[in-house]
């Protein structure tokens, strides 16, 4: 019996599979160090309308999404009643909370977050640096 070989096609395949493992083995590794430069982010977690959600600490405004535009994966801290401020109709308003996550600098947008939690409104009102920016309550 004669044996077939098809040596274009274990060249190609071997291109292929090479391309493959570089390609996936480098976005492994730049996985790997955004997930090194995870942070701890603090602040007033507002969330006025449908989609809409940003995080306000110290170093500013984090976008986490904008209706039809952007949202960052991960999932949204939980707060108790005595913890949320209901500011509209519905479920919207704001409340203190800590994310933990990627954030981008250069655009102020939460990319991941990989852990949040609500705090008590009174770790926000008593923070110097935030307190100033809780935001608005138009039932009050």
């Amino acid at each position: 019996m004669r044996k077939i070989e098809y040596p274009m096609l274990s060249k190609n395949l071997a291109v292929i599979l090479i391309g493959c493992l570089v390609f996936f083995g480098l976005n492994d590794v730049g996985w790997a160090e955004d997930l090194q430069k995870s942070e701890l982010r603090c602040g007033w977690f507002d969330n006025p309308s449908p989609s809409n959600a940003d995080l306000t600490d110290a170093s500013g405004v984090w976008l986490i999404s904008q209706q039809g535009e952007y949202t960052a994966n991960g999932a949204w801290p939980k707060f108790d009643p005595g913890q949320w401020v209901q500011t509209g109709v519905g479920s919207y308003g704001y409340g203190c909370a800590c994310i933990y996550g990627r954030f981008d600098s250069a655009t102020q947008k939460v990319l991941f977050i990989e852990r949040s939690s609500s705090k008590p409104l009174r770790v926000c009102r008593s923070d110097k640096k935030i307190s100033k920016f809780e935001p608005f309550n138009p039932l009050k």
